[in-house]
């Protein structure tokens, strides 16, 4: 592996964080005083630059977008154990050399498991009514305190891509015996987390004129990049991994499919809908006309707005997105076959031909998950 000189490794708020693309200084100070409160929960000491008197910031706006310093991020949820260093095709978490760096990583995880326990304990007792703002801002710590825990107790499992993590996620049993346990902890902290989503609702304020660049849609969007270096963030447009032409051709009787991961297994097909889950004219559509019968619906990622399709969803797709959080946990408590990472080429096909037809096909037995387009005809009524 090639390494280039050590930089600041930073990451814009992911979709699925609820949080718009811009956001006001003063919401992420707030925010940056809630994660240093979680910090504690755990017990957990920042690791910022010794040699610099800034104070630690996790959370910064670049270019007025929302991002956190993922080199700092790492550094702090294993004591140094691991750093993020940059390569030529982007970054990897590279392991420190110093034994001490990686004896504190162990303390650490012994460290959290108690205090794990007792957030654990006390929001399985929190009652939803009652949103003072005292009370929601100890939710909030405790949300984020939980997703702190998450982060830790995922770098305990193997190495592995996230089609894999997706089906030991759905069903632990087909993971190695030595991470049933960190799994099953991880679904765990992740059913508190959505039993307490309700407290962030309002928390972010948008800051964006009507209009503005960053308007989420998939078509001629200005976006962020994944991740970037330092504090320059290049925002691209988005290029289609193929031109139209050929991500299908003419006779879509060849059923032209996308791998993806899976965030709940089984099999779905049927008429589809993409919905701009921030553009509110899909409720002037009727897209969720109690009427109509399921069909699936494609997201660009799992925003916990989309929950409220999933009583009129066959199947749902979604074009990005991770695997742990309230969206996802919601679809495999539903059973909805459902795939996500499938692709921007994946969505210049269902625009190309928007009268064709989905089908899902997540058979955890397979390797891959599996997304198709195909000519409405084509259905076939079973498997």
């Amino acid at each position: 592996m090639t390494t280039l000189e050590s930089r600041t490794l930073w990451k814009p708020f992911s979709p699925e964080s609820g949080a718009p693309k811009r956001v006001d200084e003063n919401c992420l100070l707030e925010l940056e005083a809630l994660w240093s409160a979680a910090c504690q929960m755990l017990a957990i000491e920042p690791l910022g630059d010794p040699d610099s008197n800034e104070p630690v910031r996790f959370f910064k706006l670049m270019d007025s977008f929302p991002c956190i310093n993922f080199s700092l991020l790492i550094s702090t949820l294993t004591s140094g154990g691991l750093v993020a260093v940059q390569t030529q095709t982007g970054y990897e978490l590279e392991a420190s050399v110093r034994p001490q760096k990686l004896l504190a990583n162990l303390r650490l995880h012994f460290r959290i498991e108690p205090r794990l326990e007792v957030i654990m304990a006390e929001v399985a007792k929190e009652e939803v009514n009652g949103r003072d703002k005292n009370r929601l801002d100890r939710l909030r710590t405790q949300s984020l305190a939980l997703g702190i825990a998450q982060e830790i107790l995922s770098l305990r499992l193997p190495r592995v891509g996230d089609a894999k993590l997706a089906r030991w996620l759905i069903d632990p049993r087909r993971a190695p015996l030595s991470a049933r346990r960190t799994l099953g902890q991880l679904l765990a902290v992740q059913k508190l987390r959505d039993n307490i989503s309700f407290c962030w609702s309002g928390f972010f304020e948008m800051n964006a004129s009507e209009g503005d660049e960053s308007v989420d849609s998939l078509t001629d969007e200005v976006l962020v990049p994944e991740f970037f270096w330092q504090d320059a963030l290049a925002r691209t447009h988005p290029q289609a991994t193929h031109s139209a032409s050929e991500v299908l051709s003419a006779d879509l009787g060849l059923q032209q499919r996308w791998s993806g991961v899976p965030i709940c297994g089984g099999f779905a097909e049927g008429d589809f809908e993409y919905i701009d889950i921030l553009s509110r004219s899909w409720r002037e559509a009727g897209a969720l006309n109690s009427g109509a019968g399921k069909k699936i619906f494609v997201f660009k990622s799992p925003r916990i707005e989309t929950i409220e399709f999933f009583d009129h969803a066959s199947g749902i797709v979604f074009i990005q997105g991770g695997l742990l959080n309230h969206t996802c946990s919601v679809v495999r408590e539903r059973n909805i076959p459902c795939i996500t990472q499938v692709g921007q080429s994946f969505f210049e096909a269902i625009k190309t031909h928007p009268h064709s037809s989905v089908r899902i096909d997540c058979n955890l037995s397979d390797e891959n998950s599996w997304v198709s387009v195909l000519e409405r005809g084509s259905l076939r009524s079973g498997r």
